[in-house]
């Protein structure tokens, strides 16, 4: 009878005793664990980095190939000056600083250079400043500034346009920006299009918005076209520097 005993209590699940319950099996797939933003940071840097700056190199090599009179050049040029940047801004998003037109020139000159690097034949780009003649604090920039390069990528990859029209707001109490274009709006895209305008960008901008107590909308207007909409309050937040003027253009 006492071997028996024995024998019943050996055959036990690992970690039992007479008289409980065992426990339940813990899972054997480990949770995967999200990179920290350093690892974040380090990875694009050695994904990433290489590669822009053959992309920047690549037109300097060809530029010296050409005439001064070649037509061509200017394009080299521009398209140099466009990856210089690309890789000046990978740099300082690894080392977590602000976009460096946003820091040198503050938010309308920042949202300016975007409107006007964008503007190409068959798409007309314009832009209003109107409000308080005041810097934002960096963290509501830098929010805006993401959401007016957000918006206006969209329309240049996606929209199908004819014009965007992109206005700045800065009140006493909030910040608004809006990014209105006449194409093709985001449900009346093909899916492929319409999950890429309101994918990661747009998920990012609205964490962002958030974030701040802000709030961010894509609409499809009743006209045609789409408008995207973020609105940002200052309360909480200490002002910036008074700015020489307000502009409309």
């Amino acid at each position: 009878m006492q071997a028996n005993t024995r024998l019943k209590e050996s055959r036990a699940p690992l970690g039992s005793h007479p008289g409980r319950v065992a426990p339940r099996a813990k899972k054997l797939k480990a949770p995967i664990d999200k990179p920290s933003s350093d690892e974040l940071r380090l990875a694009i840097h050695d994904r990433l980095g290489p590669g822009l700056v053959n992309i920047e190199v690549k037109p300097q090599l060809l530029e010296g190939s050409l005439a001064a009179a070649d037509p061509t050049r200017g394009q080299i040029v521009s398209l140099r000056q466009e990856a210089s940047q690309l890789v000046t801004e990978l740099r300082r998003l690894i080392q977590a600083q602000p976009p460096a037109r946003l820091e040198e020139a503050g938010l309308v000159s920042a949202v300016r250079s975007a409107v006007d690097s964008a503007a190409r034949t068959g798409l007309e780009m314009s832009f209003t400043v109107t409000g308080t003649p005041l810097e934002p604090p960096v963290p509501v920039a830098e929010v805006v500034y993401q959401a007016a390069l957000e918006g206006i990528a969209n329309v240049v990859r996606h929209a199908g346009a004819s014009y965007c029209h992109v206005t700045l707001h800065l009140g006493h109490e909030s910040v608004i920006l809006a990014v209105r274009d006449d194409g093709v709006g985001p449900h009346t895209q093909s899916s492929c299009t319409a999950g890429r305008q309101v994918g990661i960008g747009m998920s990012s901008l609205r964490k962002s918005a958030r974030c701040l107590g802000g709030e961010t909308h894509l609409l499809s207007r009743a006209a045609g076209g789409t408008s995207l909409v973020l609105k940002l309050p200052l309360s909480g937040h200490s002002q910036g520097r008074r700015l020489s003027r307000v502009t409309r253009r």
